[in-house]
């Protein structure tokens, strides 16, 4: 691991030198960061744009998993902050002021990381970045 790097810097360094442990550890510590812009991906290291929309959708995907496994409104038809489903609690629709819902949402929140198991942030980074770990394989048979 290259913790003494950031991880654009892992992720070049482990495509440049052929490690592949670097190049998942590298997108894995992006992914877990609880905040992440565009700018902190393409600048000073310039990751390619394919790359930063999958490193995006990978942390939609995983914090949608995350927020449909502790929130009884995950997938309700919400409209202007408010959905079709009674909530439990004062049993009208669900409104983002609601305080029942928002504790729904805040329990169990890291405030250093996003909140799903590494395995799957793995799985997911192997999947979507295929073709950059395939190639990295194939350049050390070469």
């Amino acid at each position: 691991m290259l913790l003494d790097r950031t991880p654009a810097e892992g992720i070049l360094l482990g495509i440049k030198y052929g490690v592949r442990t670097w190049v998942i550890d590298g997108y894995t510590r992006v992914i877990e960061q609880p905040t992440l812009t565009y700018e902190e991906l393409r600048k000073p290291f310039e990751l390619e744009w394919k790359d930063i929309a999958k490193v995006f959708y990978i942390r939609s995907v995983l914090q949608q998993q995350r927020e449909s496994s502790s929130d009884p409104f995950a997938g309700a038809n919400v409209a202007n902050g408010r959905s079709d489903a009674a909530c439990p609690a004062c049993n009208i629709g669900h409104s983002s002021l609601c305080a029942y819902s928002v504790s729904l949402r805040q329990k169990g929140n890291s405030a250093s990381t996003l909140d799903y198991g590494p395995a799957d942030a793995v799985s997911m980074i192997e999947s979507e970045f295929s073709d950059v770990l395939q190639e990295l394989e194939a350049s050390l048979e070469a």
